[in-house]
């Protein structure tokens, strides 16, 4: 049981926590939930509450982009009691503390990012690199889109090409 929570149940408080990964969770119908686990859960004051939590990846888990292990993320939550378990007390079912409704998210600290996530083009989960399909739909990566190509006409110019588009056009240098 995580004694540090349960003296706080029933209170909104700020916390932090260093993201580890990203996970899924069945759902009742359709594709698993993404989940977000956050270890080293500390108030703001530097008191550790509990060493590991796993969220829902909400909208604002979503507005905080692409989080890599070690980005260290803010967020008020309120401290809850669940049963922990399956079945009733008879078989091991305990009451445990959470934290429940993040809100106000923010990143306190970025790591360094790096190439470890495999973005799905069907429905955005981040997988691991060397995953050969979506965890979550089910895609294999080598079906997935390629980017589309782009008619050079379109192509976006640089500064440095414009502005010697520019100079050419009112003659101040001479095309090659």
């Amino acid at each position: 049981m995580r004694e540090k929570l349960k003296i706080r149940d029933g209170k909104r408080m700020r916390f932090k926590g260093t993201f580890d990964r990203y996970g899924l969770k069945s759902a009742y119908k359709g594709l698993p939930l993404e989940t977000v686990c956050l270890e080293n859960i500390q108030t703001m004051q530097g008191e550790e509450v509990t060493d590991h939590l796993w969220f829902n990846h909400t909208k604002g888990f979503k507005a905080l982009g692409l989080l890599y292990p070690g980005d260290v993320i803010a967020f008020d939550a309120r401290v809850g009691s669940y049963l922990k378990g399956y079945g009733g007390e008879e078989y091991g079912q305990q009451v445990d503390y959470h934290l429940t409704r993040p809100t106000k998210l923010a990143v306190l600290g970025r790591a360094a990012p790096r190439n470890i996530y495999n973005i799905c083009e069907k429905c955005g989960y981040a997988n691991k690199i060397n995953a050969e399909r979506c965890r979550r739909c089910g895609v294999p990566f080598e079906e997935q889109l390629e980017a589309p190509k782009i008619d050079p006409k379109l192509r976006q110019t640089t500064f440095e090409e414009e502005f010697t588009s520019i100079m050419e056009s009112i003659g101040v240098i001479r095309k090659h």
